[in-house]
């Protein structure tokens, strides 16, 4: 064997053994809406963690393993948490930690006040009263409130076993209004009868976990479930919407793991330079799902149009400089008909 030879047979053995250690990595994105505790993570066969984020410094287990937990800090809502192996395996399963795993069904919240639909305390005078960093827990059964401004950091949770056990409506009428005027307002586990869950005034910053509502209420628009306007932003998870979201001004709506139900005419109405950004939304039973105005713009990945939507995307008249982003989307070819804009290269699908 030459020395040419050899050195060519020894760059492959090298380049063969690095292959085999090389570490694959991956970020998770935490879109739940809240802090997260820590992740589990499973994998298609056993593998050595190389390094990670230290944002969550414990895991377990410490050796080879086909399944991880990563705990022990917390990771705020948007931020990334960076994981890396050494073999050639794949995610098959993973999930954040929301709680303690002593916490048994706790919420991950302290209440600091607690009322019940029968309570001497009402709903009412405990917003009116409110503070920074409030947590207020909702006892089972119907709260009927007017309508009321927040104007500090507060949470709204209830404690029943699904959003319809906790009910908040306008004293009787089908709408309630909870504006957040630059604070953070946020729901958790509720059902609100009827109308505009919340309206964000400038700055105003709204953040609904498992929240329903339905139809809606007349006087910000028609049958509107949710509405942003002037620089608030609006953030929704896992909730069900009745009516319709709409974002006016510069308001930012960010809507993941959520579905649009029951009968409506809009699901989505954005207009100005206002921002939507959807994530496996679905949409149902709409005449349009989504409707842009002026120089909005609309971000939609993996989202899912079923054939009782009549249009899919509706461009306003007057519209010119609107934006659509986007991939991965399942929209029947036919709702796109009506549609004057290209879209996207892979905004749509394959299937």
């Amino acid at each position: 064997m030459t020395l040419k030879t050899l050195a060519v047979a020894l760059l492959v053995s090298i380049i063969a053994v690095a292959g085999a250690f090389a570490a694959t990595e991956e970020d998770f994105r935490n879109m739940t809406g809240g802090d997260v505790l820590g992740i589990r993570i499973e994998f298609t066969r056993p593998v050595n963690i190389t390094n990670h984020d230290d944002v969550f410094p414990d895991v377990d287990p410490s050796g080879r393993s086909t399944e991880f937990t990563f705990s022990g800090g917390t990771l705020r809502n948007h931020q990334a948490f960076t994981v890396s192996w050494d073999a050639s395996a794949m995610v098959t399963d993973w999930e954040w930690v929301t709680h303690d795993a002593d916490d048994g069904d706790s919420p991950g919240y302290d209440c600091s006040t607690t009322v019940g639909p029968d309570s001497w305390v009402t709903l009412e005078s405990v917003l009116d009263r409110s503070w920074d960093g409030m947590v207020v827990c909702l006892e089972p059964g119907e709260y009927e409130i007017p309508d009321i401004i927040v104007e500090h950091d507060v949470t709204l949770i209830g404690l029943g076993d699904d959003p319809s056990e906790v009910v908040v409506s306008y004293w009787g009428y089908d709408s309630v209004s909870l504006i957040a005027n630059e604070c953070t307002l946020i729901l958790e586990n509720l059902s609100l009868a009827g109308a505009v869950c919340f309206r964000n005034l400038g700055g105003g910053h709204c953040i609904a976990r498992e929240v329903h509502t339905t139809t809606g209420c007349e006087y910000i628009e028609n049958f509107c479930s949710a509405a942003v306007t002037g620089g608030g932003t609006l953030e929704m998870y896992s909730c069900a919407v009745g009516g319709y979201v709409h974002a006016s001004a510069a308001g930012h709506v960010i809507l993941v793991s959520s579905t649009f139900a029951g009968d409506g005419f809009w699901g989505l109405d954005i207009r100005g330079v206002a921002v939507a950004e959807l994530t496996h939304v679905s949409f149902s039973n709409r005449t349009y799902g989504c409707n842009l105005d002026d120089r909005a713009r609309l971000v939609m990945n993996d989202c899912t149009f079923d054939s009782s939507v009549e249009e899919a995307i509706s461009l306003s008249w007057t519209n010119t400089d609107a934006k659509i982003e986007g991939g991965g989307n399942h929209i029947p070819p036919e709702l796109l008909d009506g549609l004057t804009y290209n879209l996207p290269e892979g905004f749509l699908a394959d299937d």
